[in-house]
């Protein structure tokens, strides 16, 4: 790969003149710059868009997801949300403190769970939001700190109001953190986190603490201050990157063929990294 500029007559390489280097440099750049015939196909086009056609979800990387993830589908679907809500509610109701609290066999329990239902995929998204933002590194539970700052952003502490204050905060988040069961000990949890059935705890604990007590005279019992405080100051007071939906972002960045592509070529590298930080 020689400079033409510095070979020689004498060179075996050199087999023309430097006019006949720059019109062949000439001609080069023509051919490589006119385009195709209206009535030719451009051949990488047509392979790009063969292969585009010949991709399915199924056949992609992500196509064990439909099997592994508790969904069994490719997508977060409501049934998934609704089977998880039973499951966190079972287990609040198997708490004495929040049974007391919220009865699952009395009236008031299953028109705040059906409130909360309506609401349960936001509360899940800005649950593992919020679970990794301090100093905890699991979307699966979350600290004070963690806890302290959802409820800051969403505008909950108030200095005048009596039961609305930064230590009320605290006290409902060691309320709802309480493990009177072993089911804590079975689900690995500590006193120290709140897990998902627990964050839902504190959110209708929150929601008496902020609009019950007779605060509000349009509120009157616990469902009427679950539903206000998830409609007019939790939802609301989010930031939009907490509630994000993942299903949009799956339709249309991560389950396409160039992501497929991308994803597949690095495989390796990115199941090492999994195995090794996981």
């Amino acid at each position: 790969d020689k400079d033409v500029t510095q070979l020689g007559e004498s060179d075996a390489a050199w087999r023309c003149t430097m006019d006949d280097w720059n019109i062949l440099k000439d001609l080069e750049t023509e051919v490589l710059c006119e385009p195709l015939p209206v009535d030719m196909p451009d051949p990488d086009a047509a392979a790009g868009a063969a292969l585009v056609a010949d991709w399915t979800l199924k056949l992609s990387i992500f196509g064990p997801r439909a099997k592994e993830c508790d969904a069994r589908d490719y997508f977060e679907t409501s049934s998934i949300f609704h089977r998880m809500l039973d499951l966190d509610w079972s287990r609040l109701q198997a708490k004495r403190t929040f049974h007391k609290f919220c009865p699952g066999d009395q009236p008031v329990g299953p028109v705040v769970k059906a409130i909360i239902q309506v609401h349960y995929e936001q509360l899940c998204r800005a649950y593992g939001y919020y679970s990794v933002m301090g100093n905890g590194l699991k979307d699966d539970s979350m600290q004070l700190n963690e806890f302290t700052h959802l409820c800051t952003n969403v505008g909950f502490p108030d200095k005048a109001s009596k039961h609305c204050k930064l230590k009320d905060v605290d006290g409902i988040f060691v309320t709802a953190a309480f493990k009177d069961t072993d089911e804590g000990k079975r689900l690995g949890l500590d006193r120290k986190t709140l897990g998902r059935h627990e964050f839902v705890e504190a959110m209708v604990r929150l929601s008496e603490a902020k609009f019950g007590y007779g605060q509000r005279p349009d509120v009157t019992d616990l469902p009427g201050a679950v539903l206000v405080f998830c409609r007019d100051l939790l939802l609301p007071g989010l930031p939009p990157e907490s509630v994000l939906d993942a299903n949009a972002f799956r339709r249309t960045q991560l389950y396409t063929p160039d992501a497929d592509a991308v994803l597949r070529a690095h495989k390796p590298l990115l199941l090492g990294l999994f195995a090794w930080y996981g």
